[in-house]
């Protein structure tokens, strides 16, 4: 709780315009100790702001995130409340719900007040937040009593209002999770603490990458897309696809196909391997987290978490180290060693399709395991692998390379290791030097691991986040889910033309006016409490990001010149499709 309390020593204000990222210092760090002690340079804020919690570790974590954005300490109680000069705000009942509540609400005010200070700017959400507040008294009082005002509006006056928050944390309540705090913190985290957690096993019904089941246990269909307003019914992701689609791991020695003996022309690599190949190891423990509201959802905690991004300290270490490097120069390796996957290959090509920014892409295919080890040591800031992995480790040209066992030298920032069941791999990447990357769950079959490869370069390549690229690639491929993010989800290779990452919705005719949604999530040093404003004519104020910006009546020509700005995911109709190739008619 001391240390906790410490966290809003980063802050460079207590005023409305800590809400703009660039006011907020990474809080210190954390750290095992024999006793409390604190360097010199940290420290306290008064700020007036007292957090009252009991001494346990479920209700310290949650808290975090407000303890650092109001500079609050922290201290022991019976009953969950924050306190200020002459008001009490309980956090009970419904303690995480409520904690969110109140980080999402006051973030909202502060952006609303701040337009009163140095920056009064034209704000959407300060003119659709219909509150009879005297806004320019709100921005000159200490910052205990703003909050204090803040509470008083209930929040359902609010809700409507409120963008959807970019990342929820779930931070299981073991001590030994303490030196994760500030990075979750610092990330303005909407945090979780549950003591139980679900095991992900297929018998207890919930399943591992694509298997779902009803309450009841019994499989449960699942639609998925094949075209625009098409589905089809299936009980797992390769069932919606070719059945004589190879997925990417080693090969069976069973017949694939009792029935179809063509089937069993087994075109994969390694036919001596395990032919246990339904999941991910079976050391592994699955876990399945609640579901979130947020874009984004990050696990700390033992445990594979699916559908979430396993998040871990030294990547978030490398990250302080990394800092805000302004790099010229982009270095992308494409490892293809399956020939019969080149396709993927092609990745090479969308990379690099920005201006101002110089992309180096080399691209290599079947490299042996010596080549393998250079490639990984090797100073790159993003590797594509496609190829095979089972529980022999990455496979190469003439053996495999055991990424868990082998006492390897890693450079490589970021990865995508397109492959069947590549966590461990990935997880050890990341273990000896990566910051983060996608890895799979499951076997992944090849046709819609290609498509999903493809998907991923560009995102990264616009700037995304791993894990909001992930985010926005389950849109478009149910079998998304077959993949997590491991390490730092917050690893950008490049940054976006306009600093947020943007994903665009189309609707109504295109042969007529039509109606845009864009979306602006926060992303590296465009973080959340931005302001943005998007380039078309009938869109003329800022909004803060996270925002989500309707515009209506957008002319087929404003359309255009829109989509031309800088390369975009956009989706027309429930499709994924590109800003540089959307036709407009």
């Amino acid at each position: 709780m001391d240390a906790v309390s410490l966290l809003g020593s980063a802050l460079q204000t207590t005023s409305p315009e800590r809400s703009f990222p660039t006011l907020r210092g990474h809080p210190p760090l954390v750290e095992p100790g024999e006793e409390f002690s604190v360097p010199e340079r940290v420290e306290p804020v008064d700020s007036g702001v007292r957090i009252v919690v009991p001494p346990e570790y479920r209700y310290l974590y949650p808290v975090v995130s407000l303890a650092y954005y109001f500079a609050a300490e922290v201290v022991p109680g019976d009953e969950p409340r924050i306190e200020g000069d002459g008001w009490t705000y309980p956090l009970e009942p419904g303690f995480e719900a409520r904690t969110a509540e109140v980080l999402r609400q006051s973030f909202h005010m502060d952006c609303l007040v701040r337009t009163e200070g140095f920056y009064p700017v034209d704000l959407h959400e300060r003119e659709t937040t219909d509150l009879d507040l005297d806004w320019g008294r709100l921005y000159d009082l200490p910052l205990a009593e703003r909050l204090g005002e803040y509470l008083d509006v209930p929040f359902e006056v609010v809700e409507p209002e409120l963008p959807q928050w970019t990342l929820t944390t779930d931070v299981r309540p073991d001590p030994e999770n303490v030196e994760m705090l500030p990075f979750v913190a610092g990330e303005l985290s909407i945090v979780r603490s549950p003591e139980t957690v679900t095991p992900a096993d297929e018998e207890g019904g919930v399943g591992v990458g694509f298997l779902r089941a009803s309450d009841d246990g019994a499989p449960a269909t699942t639609n998925v897309p094949t075209g625009p307003n098409r589905s089809v019914p299936a009980t797992s992701a390769v069932d919606a696809f070719d059945e004589r689609d190879f997925v990417r791991g080693g090969a069976s020695a069973d017949p694939v196909s009792d029935t179809d003996p063509e089937l069993n022309a087994d075109p994969i690599r390694g036919a001596d391997a395990s032919a246990d190949r339904g999941a991910v190891a079976a050391e592994a423990d699955f876990v399945r987290p609640d579901p979130v509201d947020t874009v984004e959802h990050a696990w700390v905690g033992d445990g594979v978490p699916l559908d979430a991004n396993k998040a871990t300290l030294d990547a978030y270490h490398r990250r302080l180290e990394a800092g805000q490097v302004e790099q010229s120069r982009i270095s992308v390796l494409v490892v293809c060693n399956d020939e019969q996957m080149r396709e993927e290959g092609d990745v090479a090509d969308l990379y690099g399709l920005r201006d101002m920014v110089q992309f180096d892409i080399e691209v290599r295919h079947d490299l042996d395991r010596e080549e393998m080890r250079d490639a990984l040591a090797s100073d790159v800031d993003f590797l594509h692998y496609i190829g095979h992995v089972d529980d022999r480790g990455m496979q190469c040209a003439d053996s495999y390379l055991d990424l868990t066992d082998e006492d390897l030298e890693i450079g490589v920032s970021a990865f995508l290791l397109n492959a069947c069941q590549s966590y461990q791999q990935g997880e050890a990447l990341v273990h000896r030097g990566s910051r983060g990357g996608i890895v799979t769950l499951s076997d992944v079959a090849n046709s819609p691991a290609t498509k999903l490869g493809r998907i991923i370069a560009r995102l990264m390549n616009s700037g995304f986040n791993l894990r909001t690229a992930l985010h926005v690639a389950k849109r478009e491929l149910i079998t998304g889910n077959q993949y997590i993010v491991v390490g730092d989800g917050g690893t950008t290779i490049c940054q976006s033309r306009s600093g947020g990452a943007i994903v665009v919705d189309l609707n109504g005719d295109p042969d007529e006016n039509s109606e845009i949604e864009t979306k602006i999530y926060p992303n590296g040093s465009h973080g959340i409490g931005s302001l943005s404003r998007i380039n078309l004519e009938s869109s003329n104020t800022n909004h803060y990001v996270p925002s989500k910006i309707l515009t209506c009546h957008v002319s087929n020509s404003e359309l255009k010149d829109f989509c031309d700005l800088e390369l975009f995911p956009v989706f027309a109709d429930g499709e994924l499709r590109w800003s540089d190739d959307y036709s407009v008619n």
